[in-house]
């Protein structure tokens, strides 16, 4: 059944929305009018301004007949549709590698797909009007198996999330291992030493891989500079290394391993945020941890402030997780 406006698929209004110039953030990524922006801060954000950064996600409840003003506001609500019906439609595919949703002011690309690549993929020709998402087809718990997204973020991903913790919870600013690039036994700045040949043991590093819960894969890593988390392949052509050299690369196991096919495609479109990488680092003071890729990356251990929630790590920053001192 074609939906109430006349048939109009959100193809068609989405493409009309963009050319409008109306929606702040929104417009064409490319000269062909192929790929496009949409804005996507979520309302914890300290600057969110609800009629700027909510109003493409207002116009389309307007547009469904889900909101009318004098209606309670719900951004949040609305965000969930329209991102809802982008995902469901086969008319947008997102592309995770040009989106940017760890700036001041983040957004999505979403690709359209012409109707002949829809044809091939489905393997019959489609006729007549295309249904419509419905409410119903994009449930609650269908959402929250497929992105688990609580309303205060936008991180698709497979552990809990939350928004970054106070200024007053976050870990301290440590000095920055791996932009020092020191030589043997050249002492760092307070409060770390360089690899010391005698107490090898300090450098290694067991890292295990957990997919919904499941182990996947185990990594033992001994290189006294620590070692980098990441999908990347060196050596590949096209392959550009993100930080310091020298330091072992730790590779995450493929998604293959997850029994669920929706939960596969999940972790693959995480996979694409992952690039960058996180480095880790092992010495006799604890284990350090430095965040690069533009996927969101929580941490815990005895060092780490704020226990009993998820802490965000920031990008960038080094962040002790382990601190030897306590068990010495």
């Amino acid at each position: 059944m074609c939906d109430r406006n006349g048939g109009r698929r959100l193809r068609q209004w989405l493409i009309e929305q963009i050319d409008s110039s109306m929606y702040p953030g929104l417009i064409w990524e490319n000269e062909e009018k192929s790929m496009f922006r949409i804005p996507w801060k979520h309302a914890g954000k300290q600057d969110y301004n609800q009629e700027v950064d909510a109003s493409i996600f207002k116009a389309w409840a307007v547009f469904k007949g889900k909101f009318k003003e004098g209606d309670k506001a719900e951004p949040a609500t609305w965000k969930t549709r329209l991102r809802c019906a982008l995902n469901k439609s086969p008319d947008f595919e997102e592309v995770t590698d040009r989106s940017q949703l760890d700036i001041s002011e983040p957004y999505k690309v979403y690709r359209i797909v012409p109707e002949e690549e829809q044809k091939c993929k489905l393997g019959v020709a489609t006729a007549g009007c295309v249904n419509e998402v419905t409410e119903m087809e994009c449930g609650r718990s269908e959402i929250d198996e497929l992105i688990k997204e609580p309303s205060v973020d936008d991180y698709m991903g497979m552990i809990k999330r939350s928004p970054s913790p106070p200024e007053a919870c976050r870990s301290q600013l440590l000095p920055d291992w791996w932009a020092q690039q020191p030589s043997t036994g050249v002492p760092l700045v307070t409060g770390y030493t360089t690899y010391d040949a005698h107490h090898s043991a300090f450098s290694q590093m067991v890292i295990s891989f957990y997919y919904g819960g499941k182990l996947v894969g185990q990594a033992t890593t001994t290189c006294p500079e620590g070692c980098r988390l990441s999908l990347s392949q060196p050596g590949l052509p096209g392959t550009k290394l993100y930080g310091p050299e020298g330091l072992e690369l730790v590779r995450f196991p493929p998604a293959d391993a997850i029994p669920s096919e929706r939960q596969r495609q999940v972790t693959r479109k995480l996979f694409g945020h992952l690039e960058r990488g996180v480095l880790l680092h092992s010495s006799r003071q604890g284990v350090f941890v430095k965040r690069l890729c533009q996927g969101r990356v929580f941490c815990s251990g005895n060092a780490v402030v704020c226990k009993g929630r998820p802490n965000k790590l920031e990008r960038d920053e080094v962040v002790q997780v382990f601190d030897t001192s306590q068990f010495f």
